[in-house]
């Protein structure tokens, strides 16, 4: 490849909805060509009555996570460049909890994935979205956690189309509000290659999408390609990290190789 491999966005066995270990992630890394592999699990909340999520790691699992992956990233120095971080949603009532987190685990960075409003407890996914109030609610949670600062990307902007019936004005409106303040912003937005893998299962419109991708490029938006892995051999599948980049660069959009803040 005449660009440097990375992915920054990967999940553990601990979240519940994927497989393999954590050197499992590395060593398919090492083997694909890496410069860097980015861990980022689905971080934990202490939901206040003790409900427990089933698609998330559990608040007694984080020391352990992160110190599985800094034990590998001091194994694996010079041979990759491996980061510690998880993926978040925006829970206002949590975020100081998440602030205590970060410092006391060494997290290195936090991605903005929203998939609940607003804190997930009796309430559906955003990918089940199929009205247009839906995706209003969406884009304000999204606005709310991509202007509090605490964000490196925003992963799969365009998630609440997996289900929405069709790209209408409701769509584009959604798209137009959220490119534009990332652009203002300076914050990457994610092209999501899971989310692209599964259009074809996707009850609705589906993400990731083309046509949020041309508003994007229209905004002058910075994107940063993930795999969004949840098996290690999703490491592997370097070739779809170049039809991607390829793909965002004809429509003229800055593609990141690296995410800000991260060596």
């Amino acid at each position: 490849m005449a660009f440097p491999i990375t992915n920054y966005h990967t999940h553990t066995s601990r979240c519940k909805h994927a497989q393999g270990t954590d050197r499992d992630y590395v060593q398919q890394a090492v083997d694909s060509g890496y410069q860097v592999l980015g861990f980022t699990d689905h971080v934990a909340w202490p939901f206040s009555d003790g409900f427990v999520s089933p698609v998330r790691m559990d608040a007694g699992q984080m020391p352990e996570y992160a110190a599985s992956i800094l034990k590998l990233k001091e194994e694996y120095a010079g041979r990759l460049s491996i980061h510690l971080g998880a993926e978040c949603e925006y829970f206002p009532d949590y975020l100081p909890w998440l602030q205590e987190q970060r410092e006391a685990l060494g997290l290195e960075y936090l991605i903005l994935g929203v998939h609940y409003p607003p804190n997930e407890e009796g309430w559906p996914q955003f990918a089940a979205a199929t009205t247009p109030e839906e995706l209003e609610q969406y884009t304000d949670v999204a606005l709310a956690g991509m202007e509090s600062g605490l964000f490196a990307c925003l992963c799969h902007p365009d998630l609440p189309l997996k289900s929405y019936p069709k790209f209408d004005a409701h769509a584009r409106n959604m798209s137009e509000i959220l490119c534009r303040r990332a652009r203002e912003l300076d914050l990457p937005l994610e092209y999501n290659l899971a989310g692209h893998r599964l259009r074809g299962e996707s009850k609705g419109w589906g993400y990731t999408s083309d046509e949020f991708w041309t508003i994007a490029a229209q905004y002058g938006c910075k994107a940063i390609i993930a795999l969004d892995a949840h098996q290690p051999e999703v490491i592997g599948q370097v070739a779809d990290i170049a039809g991607a980049r390829e793909k965002l660069t004809a429509l003229g959009l800055q593609v990141l190789d690296r995410l800000p803040g991260l060596d």
